[in-house]
């Protein structure tokens, strides 16, 4: 089962596990929108799927956001349910290491966590099960519960083939799909901790045919040919690109995707410019993270900005190409008054160089099982001191259910958690709202508008004149087309 994202964007990981533990003999079923059922209509799903023969059922944590109260509690209920009325099927939590509350979690309905990518893991692991293989998972203990790292070990994935399957039953209902390009980044920002970082150029990128391959099946068989790429930084190398462009070729099939990238690797290799055009690139989220020299520096992006923005105009001025970037409240160095410096400069630039932007205030994770990043790993050395019971910033922090088992609450020269969470809020308040988290709209809403219908240039266009979503004209046969998808989408599973 996966969490949602957006209205109707389809995660990639829970549909890639499917593909390569179907590939290895096994047979899986996926439930997307988990959020959008009711309890009941769950345990009609349920019901109908397992069997005596059944080995597991899983939860995709990365986009589960259960941040709230009542998301936290239908995950347990849910699983409390499974537990009592299935003891033999066991209960695996997957996904990237996310803010799934585990603290709100027993062992006692949470059989084994593995996390990250974990093909091979999980293989083992259903091997196992079912009696294929007699060496066990050797997994380790984090807060209470057994969990293995899905890239430790001998479990290195192969990442030439990332193929994901998708079958009737999936109901591809609109011209958008998530669509893996490779794993890992050359990069370490002080910030990230992402798994597979500093990775060679090469490293973790998967085949031009079997890319290709995968472009034709979803355009023939399901009309697609519009994506958000799974790549930390697309544009880290120039190979990739160009494998895009050889894959496109080979299929036969034009396509349009949103990703993430660096604006600085446009400017210091322009050449790469015409060729992300060329390839389909129409929505483009950039890491920029900071405009003050200091943090810069310090998060690891010291390049010079004017720079980028002339190599993001440049890219612009090519095609219709809709860009966003996320920025962090709370980095070393930065003081407040150049974060809302910042604000003000992006709006003056609004359409320019950024369509849409976010804020998000720095999270330290306190106990982080597989990977830390810079900052977690020596938050003193980088100007942050940690507060705990007494203080206004862990009492604010138990309110919102951001507790210490995940969570540092951190100080540090410039502002507090607090200041950085009411700074974050009060600029996103001034963009129009995508729908999980409170940001400005990115490049993933953009391009799943796009799937419903939406021209590029008049969603670009309706962000510079208007600062809205869409044309209110536009918005409600596309609320009511999104709502009748996931309504179609619960009918087919549960009759």
């Amino acid at each position: 089962m996966s969490g949602d994202i957006s209205i109707i964007t389809r995660p990639a990981g829970a549909y890639r596990m499917r593909t390569y533990l179907e590939d290895n003999g096994y047979s899986i079923e996926v439930i997307d929108y988990f959020h959008s059922f009711s309890d009941d209509s769950l345990h009609e799903v349920l019901e109908k799927y397992i069997t005596e023969k059944t080995l597991f059922v899983g939860l995709s944590a990365t986009f589960l956001l259960v941040t709230t109260e009542d998301r936290a509690l239908k995950v347990i209920r849910l699983m409390q349910w499974i537990r009592e009325k299935y003891p033999h099927v066991k209960i695996v939590v997957g996904g990237n290491e996310t803010k799934l509350s585990i603290h709100k979690l027993t062992k006692s309905i949470v059989d084994a966590i593995i996390w990250g990518f974990s093909e091979k893991a999980m293989l083992h692991y259903l091997d196992h099960l079912s009696g294929k293989r007699p060496d066990p998972v050797q997994f380790v203990d984090y807060l209470g519960f057994d969990v293995l790292d899905g890239e430790s070990g001998n479990y290195k994935n192969d990442t030439s083939n990332l193929t994901i399957k998708w079958k009737e039953s999936d109901m591809i209902a609109l011209n958008y799909l998530p669509m893996e390009i490779s794993r890992g980044c050359i990069f370490k920002c002080s910030f990230c901790s992402f798994p597979l970082l500093g990775k060679k150029k090469n490293d973790y990128i998967r085949d031009t045919s079997n890319l290709a391959d995968e472009i034709k099946e979803n355009y023939e068989r399901w009309g697609v040919n519009n994506y958000i790429f799974m790549d930390d930084t697309f544009n880290d190398n120039i190979y990739k690109i160009e494998q895009v462009l050889e894959a496109v070729r080979i299929s036969g099939v034009k396509i349009t995707y949103g990703v993430f990238m660096r604006a600085d690797l446009m400017a210091i290799f322009p050449e790469t410019i015409p060729m992300l055009v060329e390839s389909g690139l129409k929505t483009a989220i950039f890491g920029f993270e900071t405009l003050h020299p200091v943090a810069k520096k310090a998060i690891g992006k010291g390049y010079d900005s004017d720079k980028q923005f002339e190599a993001i105009i440049d890219l612009k001025s090519r095609a219709d190409i809709f860009t966003s970037s996320g920025f962090i409240v709370g980095l070393p160095g930065e003081p407040v008054e150049s974060i809302y410096q910042t604000d003000e400069f992006l709006w003056k630039n609004k359409g320019k160089i950024l369509d849409s932007w976010g804020w998000w205030s720095l999270s330290i994770k306190k106990s982080a099982f597989t990977r830390k990043s810079a900052f977690e790993k020596d938050y003193q050395k980088w100007g942050y001191t940690i507060v705990g019971p007494g203080d206004r910033n862990w009492e604010q922090a138990q309110k919102n259910a951001i507790e210490s088992p995940y969570e540092l609450i951190w100080k540090n020269e410039h502002m507090d958690w607090i200041d950085s969470m009411k700074i974050a809020g009060e600029l996103n308040s001034k963009l129009p709202m995508r729908s999980h988290d409170g940001a400005g709209l990115s490049a993933w809403d953009i391009t799943e508008l796009m799937g419903l219908g939406i021209p590029i240039k008049e969603l670009i266009d309706e962000q510079k004149n208007h600062n809205r979503f869409v044309n209110p004209a536009t918005a409600k046969p596309l609320i009511a087309k999104a709502v009748s998808i996931i309504k179609d989408y619960i009918t087919s599973k549960t009759i």
